[in-house]
């Protein structure tokens, strides 16, 4: 997944639940103008900022994971096939599959269907690359 997509998929949410800009950055403590920043790629937002922006839209991870999904499909669907952006390679495996039984003994102390863990567990991968991507 391409994260840098995140501000369009942050406005995409922004819209869909009918807050103004100025309301949502005041909630999530920045400017409006640093919102604008973030919404049209002109800068990127800290994985704290984006928490704060996600609260303030009431939202959270799958929310983003959500949008940035269809924003990123939006743009395939505008692009001629040969103008493709390439994937970034994968995580390697010893650490993803870490990541994954970390989250799985997570979710056994947690109250969660078998159907549940199995959505859950498909989205490891993109929530690793966001979490990468912010930091970087």
């Amino acid at each position: 997944m391409d994260f840098k997509h995140i501000g369009t998929a942050l406005r995409w949410l922004r819209t869909q639940r009918l807050q103004k800009q100025r309301e949502v950055a005041r909630s999530a403590g920045i400017t409006p103008a640093m919102l604008s920043a973030y919404e049209t790629g002109k800068h990127r937002p800290s994985l704290d900022t984006t928490e704060r922006v996600l609260e303030a839209l009431g939202c959270d991870v799958v929310d983003l994971t959500n949008a940035l999904q269809m924003v990123i499909e939006s743009e395939r669907r505008r692009q001629p096939e040969a103008r493709q952006p390439r994937t970034s390679p994968r995580p390697s495996s010893q650490l993803q599959g870490r990541f994954h039984d970390l989250v799985r003994q997570t979710l056994e102390s947690a109250e969660v269907t078998p159907e549940e863990e199995a959505v859950l567990v498909s989205m490891l991968p993109g929530l690793l690359r966001l979490v990468r991507h912010l930091k970087s």
